[in-house]
């Protein structure tokens, strides 16, 4: 009796510690196809995925946020970088623009002079 319980103790805990490698997986392939039909779906927002770098518990990702005017075929490039925590059950991706502590127009407004 005691020999099953051992058993099913160590399967819960393959288990479970095998699901943060299953959950950075699916996330990966959601953002891909995500990315992918976002690209699709309209001409003047396009996001480019440079590499995405997949860990047991987390990822890295860096790619590229590409304004266009349609018209004028004028573009603005954003570069950025997302980290990704992978938990037992779903993923946070946590963005940011590479050069967001030396441009001013990151978020489209100047920073405050606070001296």
């Amino acid at each position: 009796m005691q020999k099953k319980w051992i058993i099913t103790g160590v399967a819960v805990l393959a288990v479970a510690g095998a699901m943060p490698w299953v959950v950075g997986f699916v996330t990966e392939q959601q953002w891909q196809q995500a990315t992918e039909e976002m690209n699709r779906a309209q001409s003047f927002l396009k996001m480019e995925t440079g590499a995405y770098r997949r860990g047991v518990l987390g990822s890295e990702l860096t790619g590229a946020l590409v304004v266009q005017n349609p018209e004028t075929g004028e573009s603005h490039q954003v570069e950025y970088r997302a980290n990704v925590t992978h938990g037992v059950t779903g993923s946070l991706l946590d963005f940011e623009p590479v050069d967001a502590g030396r441009r001013k127009d990151v978020t489209g407004f100047p920073k405050p002079n606070r001296s």
